[in-house]
């Protein structure tokens, strides 16, 4: 596994962590509001991407997995070579 996707894991542990600890300080409060900001920046990057995803052998279910997880980072490894974008 590459680096990037171990600290994306461990960015989200984190966040995780924030959303059941009931301390209020403000690390916990920036734990929680990243945790938020990467599921919804993530739920708009599968939607933007669906399209392409569509068009790609693989299964949907592991690509809406990995790209929650891990995000434009999975995309850069599975884009297809003959298209930049």
């Amino acid at each position: 596994m590459k680096v990037s996707k171990i600290i994306t894991l461990i960015i989200w542990a984190v966040c995780a962590c924030c959303l059941v600890i009931t301390n209020d300080s403000i690390w916990v409060i920036t734990g929680r509001a990243l945790f938020w900001v990467l599921l919804v920046s993530h739920l708009l990057e599968f939607v933007i991407y669906l399209p392409k995803l569509r068009k790609m052998d693989g299964s949907m279910p592991v690509y809406f997995i990995n790209i929650m997880l891990f995000g434009i980072v999975y995309w850069n490894e599975i884009r297809p070579a003959d298209n930049p974008d």
